[in-house]
């Protein structure tokens, strides 16, 4: 049996209600994750296949993605091990 792994998703948009969605995943896609997601903020949108609906976002309307537990794989770009301090 594969090892299954549920994340959740949370898009915050510029414009809109933030979007928030749970994925089961297994080990392979973990691994492939921190490429996808790349991949993904390069192109002009984003979309989240539901099983009655498929949603487009625009990449110039997302704030910020939230992905918890984070890809096991070192993303470019993304600082590690940090912690958020409330100023």
């Amino acid at each position: 049996m594969p090892d299954l792994q549920e994340v959740t998703f949370k898009i915050n948009l510029l414009q809109g209600s933030p979007i928030t969605f749970k994925v089961g995943t297994d080990e392979e896609k973990r691994r492939n994750a921190a490429y996808r997601l790349e991949k993904a903020m390069d192109s002009s949108y984003v979309g989240i296949k539901l099983p009655d609906k498929l949603i487009l976002m625009p990449t110039h309307n997302i704030q910020s993605i939230e992905i918890m537990p984070p890809p096991p794989h070192k993303m470019v770009n993304v600082v590690n091990d940090a912690t958020l301090i409330d100023e």
